[in-house]
């Protein structure tokens, strides 16, 4: 897979990775230690011998290094599979060591109805010369080490190499989305995070509830809208002969302007969209003050008007439940719409108090 995301096929059955033979369809491994060993025996008689590079190697050596570079390719024949599929019934752990004056090493099988190679290892012996007993302690050794290490392994080893590879991926493409998860605030990538309904579960995963998950909000907010426009019809057509012109005397300028220079100064982000977000949510936190100067001034309102402002109110009130319980689950707060609202629930005291004890 490239960079940008694409996908690129495989033309040739064997690719070099490394200098390594690699087939991408079989995903097969190739033994290497027999060459690794080999050349490093022919190095270590070389050290023995103190030549110096212009000095002509012996023939016992030379041969023995055309021998190896003749049998190389013989390698590429050797294939060993990289998932041992064990079957349930029981299997038993076979360990086969030996060790000469050049090299020492072990394999390891897993043997029951089907023999598989499970792990090997080799070694060129120490320059300084040593009894067999000690190699056969050192291939001892590696033993022990590869046995106290695969304890470690259990059933949830793949799992967690599974969940790892995946941090790994969505750290690199979705940084800007888990960063944004990780310390909310308001950014451009807010808009995908709310639509995708993302989160990071307890295993520091990114992932999504998906649109579906949003569409209740959605209704929700059609439904808030359309209740809106409702009022404004009976407020302004239906019972339009009921509108008091004598006592609604506030200016709308007053509110509007100033929340317009303040949008302006006070914003998560000088753009065009983010700015009319501000002057909404600025403007809707004073909307009320002209109903309330009315009231005050008159000293009564309507039945309707009155449970109409008070559930609008309590409305308010309640949504600052909303921003705390989001605080607390989610870990994301919003400092202007949190101030406004309770900047709004503020103004509406004068009006509870008059509708309470009236």
């Amino acid at each position: 897979m490239q960079e940008d995301g694409r996908i690129i096929q495989h033309q040739k059955a064997e690719d070099k990775v490394l200098g390594y033979l690699y087939n991408p369809h079989s995903d097969k491994l190739k033994l290497a230690s027999f060459s690794v060993n080999e050349g490093a025996d022919t190095k270590r008689n070389l050290w023995q011998l103190g030549l110096d590079w212009d000095e002509k190697v012996p023939s016992d050596v030379l041969s023995s290094w055309s021998l190896l570079c003749s049998e190389l390719n013989e390698l590429k024949n050797i294939e060993i599979e990289r998932c041992a599929f064990l079957p349930s019934t029981s299997n038993s752990l076979f360990i086969f060591c030996d060790a000469s004056t050049s090299c020492y090493g072990f394999a390891v099988y897993s043997i029951g109805k089907s023999s598989n190679l499970i792990f090997s290892k080799a070694k060129v012996c120490p320059l300084k010369s040593r009894a067999l007993p000690s190699l056969e302690l050192l291939v001892t050794s590696n033993i022990f080490k590869f046995i106290s290490r695969s304890k470690g392994l259990d059933e949830n080893s793949d799992r967690r190499a599974q969940l790892y590879w995946l941090k790994q991926m969505q750290q690199q493409c979705f940084s800007k989305e888990i960063s944004f998860l990780m310390n909310p605030k308001k950014d451009e990538i807010q808009l995908i995070v709310n639509q995708l309904n993302l989160f990071i579960d307890d295993n520091g995963i990114l992932r999504s509830r998906g649109r579906i998950a949003k569409t209740l909000l959605y209704n929700y907010d059609i439904v808030f809208l359309a209740a809106a426009f409702a009022t404004l019809y009976l407020m302004y057509i239906r019972f339009r002969a009921t509108y008091d012109h004598n006592h609604d005397t506030f200016r709308i300028e007053f509110l509007v302007l100033p929340t317009a220079i303040l949008s302006l100064v006070i914003n998560h982000d000088f753009s065009p969209l983010e700015i009319l977000w501000t002057f909404s949510i600025y403007l809707e936190s004073v909307a009320i003050l002209p109903q309330l100067f009315m009231v005050s001034k008159t000293g009564e309102a309507e039945s309707i008007t009155s449970h109409y402002l008070f559930a609008l109110g309590s409305y308010r009130g309640l949504y600052i439940f909303n921003w705390v319980y989001r605080y607390y689950v989610e870990g994301f707060y919003d400092l202007i719409a949190i101030v406004a609202g309770v900047v709004q629930t503020v103004l509406y005291c004068d009006f509870f108090y008059l509708y309470i004890t009236k």
